[in-house]
C-alpha cells in the first residue's frame, strides 16, 4: 500500500531505474522524484546524569526541538517553506544556537523538485545567508525515502558529531535553480559541534532536532 500510494501520487522517479545508486537526487536540477526504501533509526534519550552514572556511551546531547504544521496541501508543502523553516528556527532558538554555529545539516531532501524547492525556501527562511556555508548532507540519496523511518536522519546528525565527519551528498551535483549549497559528493572530516536534522511528512508535519557535542 505504501508503494501504491507513492506511485499514484506521482512522487516516485520513473527516469533513473537503470541506475539505482543515482536515482534519488536531492536538490539537483535533474531530480525527478523519490525512491521507496525500508528501514529505521532508533535513538535512546536519557537524562545526562543518569547516563553517566551507569557508564553509558553518550553520542551527543539533544538541545533543541521544533515542530510546526503546514496546512497548504496534504500532498505538497507550501512553496514559501515558511512552516518548515519555523520548525528549524524554533529548534535553534530552544538550543540557543545561531545559524552560523551549525556544523552539519541533514535536510529531508526527497528529490521531488517541488518539495525540494519548498524545503530550500524554508531553509533560507531559517538560516539566511548561512545556508550557503553550512555543510549539507541529504542522506536519502543513499538510503532512499524511509518515510516513518526517518529517525535515520537524526541518527546521521548524531554520528556526524560523534565521528567529526560530514556524510556525503552523493547525488546533489547541480543544485536546483543555481542555488549555492555546501554539498560535496565525498564524506568530509570536520570539527562538528552542532548538527541539525529536519524532516517533514505527508499531511504537513514538520520537525527539527538540534544536537550538540558532549
Amino acid at each position: 500500500m505504501g508503494l501504491m500510494r507513492q506511485t499514484l501520487l506521482k512522487r516516485l522517479t520513473e527516469q533513473h531505474n537503470d541506475s539505482p545508486a543515482t536515482a534519488l537526487r536531492p536538490f539537483d536540477k535533474d531530480a525527478s522524484g523519490s525512491t521507496v526504501a525500508e528501514g529505521g533509526g532508533l535513538l535512546i534519550l536519557e537524562e545526562y546524569e543518569h547516563a553517566r552514572a551507569r557508564g553509558a556511551k553518550i553520542y551527543a546531547e539533544l538541545v533543541g526541538f521544533g515542530a510546526s504544521q503546514d496546512a497548504h496541501k496534504i500532498t505538497e508543502p507550501s512553496p514559501s517553506g515558511q512552516s518548515y523553516g519555523r520548525a528549524i528556527s524554533n529548534a535553534l532558538k530552544e538550543a540557543s544556537v545561531a545559524a552560523d554555529q551549525v556544523g552539519c545539516l541533514i535536510p529531508h531532501g526527497l528529490g521531488i523538485p517541488s518539495h525540494d524547492r519548498a524545503e530550500l525556501a524554508g531553509l533560507r527562511n531559517a538560516l539566511g545567508a548561512s545556508l550557503e556555508k553550512i555543510p549539507l548532507a541529504p542522506i536519502k540519496a543513499q538510503t532512499g525515502n524511509l518515510a516513518a523511518g526517518c529517525g535515520v536522519d537524526a541518527a546521521a546528525a548524531v554520528l556526524a558529531l560523534h565521528h567529526n565527519t560530514i556524510p556525503p551528498a552523493i547525488n546533489t551535483r547541480k543544485p536546483i535553480d543555481g542555488v549555492r549549497l555546501n554539498a560535496v559528493a565525498e564524506s568530509r572530516s570536520a570539527d562538528v559541534n552542532v548538527s541539525v536534522s529536519s524532516v517533514y511528512s505527508l499531511g504537513g508535519q514538520n520537525a527539527a532536532l538540534v544536537f550538540r557535542r558532549i
